[in-house]
């Protein structure tokens, strides 16, 4: 059992403020409670062993994914977040230390750097993985391609507990701390590690150090991108051989089975030229050489517009990039399914650059876009000033009555970016949508920007019956009342709440 050290909360804090607690989830208001009496947080988070702080069932959606298919990904509490990002801040470069070298490009994603409230150094380490894979193809004349099934929802969590002690000896309290959160996170299931906050990329690749180092014990060459796998022999017999061993290595010891579908053993030459050096493939790289380059986080830093990320703001070179921006979309379009990577790249610079041309071909193909709806919905919060929305209301009319937006995660993400902008939109179609929502959080915030006094005054008399995060929103939508009617309620909570949060939250909407 141990106790929080407080620069790893502190860098919990600067980490999710500057990034994201979850990169398939907006980010809760909540945190700007716990942002203005943080040093009471702090507090409340050191006074107690891990093993004794409440933990909380996280939100947990499917989220499409372009084959087809969906992914489980999660949301954890606030609180929860900070703990789990305190948690995994204490190992994370003692992680990194024993992961292969860099240079070696063996492990080739997120290569840990604390730093700034990042837990990863600058780049994707894509290209690494594409040039190191090329050279090994020169070297050998066989490659086995692999990767793990559903690999973050299999991750057997006592062995994250050995992986952490291994990468330090001396981390024994913190190996055991972290498998108990994550089992209580899971309700007791051992099985499972969060997906979407950053903590968990670290976590696995805790993981994966123990697989890349059976591999290299087995005398040949790999390299690899997360789960995804290039191995590389002499003989197709040698990476048969591997294959069989790998697949009850990881069965015995992980309780990880590969994905057979995505599993084969190719003649290198063969392989360079129809998977790296195709036309789609050349395509996709002269696309993302003409578009910003994004890093390690999924969802870009909320300071980024602020702070002067590169923009392209005046003359030829914005007219340039608009020209990138909408030729990407139509190679996108012209696929059978999405490229996850160039979506990303083609949204986020849109969404940095404010180019506004790019909605009209997210809206008409709206489903399409579907696995990158984060990314999606960010752009279009970022750029829906009063008089773009005018022009908008009916295509978002439109690609809300698609079959797709049936999916609780998509109508999560529009109900999110509806709810704060609802009053520009001025349409009781979109009106009655979001007030319908089952999600009290995200109709908290369209009373707000709507300043509905009866929606609120009908719910704050009954604030008990609700779960924590629906108290929280209701505190939250207490703003809009009158000045004497939101003083005498909010003290009240204050006075008669048993949750510090509450409180907090309270105390946090009397200063707005």
């Amino acid at each position: 059992m141990s106790i929080l050290k407080e620069d790893d909360l502190d860098f919990a804090k600067l980490h999710i403020e500057k990034y994201y607690d979850s990169d398939f989830f907006p980010k809760p208001i909540d945190f700007g409670a716990l942002w203005a009496s943080w040093d009471e947080v702090k507090k409340e988070l050191l006074s107690k062993n891990v093993n004794k702080l409440t933990i909380s069932t996280p939100r947990i959606l499917a989220a499409p994914k372009p084959s087809g298919t969906f992914r489980v990904v999660h949301q954890l509490d606030p609180m929860d977040c900070l703990v789990y990002t305190a948690l995994v801040s204490s190992i994370c470069d003692k992680v990194e230390a024993a992961r292969p070298p860099s240079a070696a490009r063996i492990a080739c994603s997120y290569r840990i750097e604390k730093k700034d409230g990042s837990f990863f150094a600058s780049g994707t380490g894509y290209p690494e993985f594409t040039e190191r894979t090329e050279e090994l193809a020169q070297q050998f004349a066989w490659v086995l391609s692999l990767d793990i099934s559903d690999f973050y929802n299999q991750i057997y969590l006592h062995r994250i507990q050995n992986a952490v002690e291994f990468v330090d000896g001396q981390s024994k309290v913190i190996a055991d701390d972290i498998e108990y959160f994550l089992t209580a996170l899971n309700s007791k299931v051992s099985q499972g590690i969060p997906v979407g906050p950053a903590a968990s990329i670290v976590l696995a690749e805790a993981i994966l150090l123990d697989v890349d180092n059976f591999i290299t014990s087995n005398g040949v060459k790999h390299t690899r991108y997360v789960d995804d796998f290039r191995i590389f022999g002499s003989s197709r017999e040698q990476l048969e051989w591997l294959l069989r061993n790998l697949t009850i290595y990881l069965y015995e010891n992980h309780r990880l089975s590969i994905a057979t579908e995505k599993t084969r053993i190719h003649v290198s030459a063969e392989y360079v030229s129809e998977e790296l050096h195709n036309s789609d493939a050349e395509e996709r790289e002269d696309i993302l050489d003409d578009l910003d380059i994004f890093g390690p986080y999924l969802q870009d830093v909320e300071e980024a517009d602020e702070d002067g990320a590169e923009t392209a703001s005046v003359g030829g070179e914005q007219d340039s990039m608009i020209d990138a921006v909408l030729s990407a979309a139509k190679t996108l379009e012209g696929s059978r399914t999405l490229d996850l990577g160039v979506a990303r790249a083609t949204i986020r610079t849109a969404r940095r650059l404010s180019i506004k041309e790019l909605v009209d071909y997210i809206l008409k193909n709206f489903c399409f876009y579907a696995p990158v709806a984060s990314d999606v919905f960010i752009y279009l919060d970022a750029i829906s000033d009063a008089e773009f929305v005018k022009g908008i209301i009916g295509k978002v009319e439109a690609a809300l009555k698609l079959n797709c937006t049936e999916h609780d995660f998509l109508r999560y993400w529009f109900t999110w970016y509806l709810s704060r902008h609802l009053k520009k939109f001025n349409s009781q179609l979109l009106r009655v949508f979001v007030y319908e929502s089952p999600w009290l959080e995200l109709v908290a915030i369209a009373a707000v920007e709507d300043n509905n006094l009866p929606w609120i005054r009908g719910y704050k008399n009954k604030i008990s019956d609700h779960t924590p995060r629906e108290r929280r929103a209701l505190i939250y939508a207490g703003r809009i009342l009158p000045a004497d009617e939101r003083e005498a309620w909010l003290k009240n909570v204050i006075n008669n709440s048993v949750s510090k949060f509450d409180i907090w939250m309270a105390k946090w909407v009397l200063t707005l």
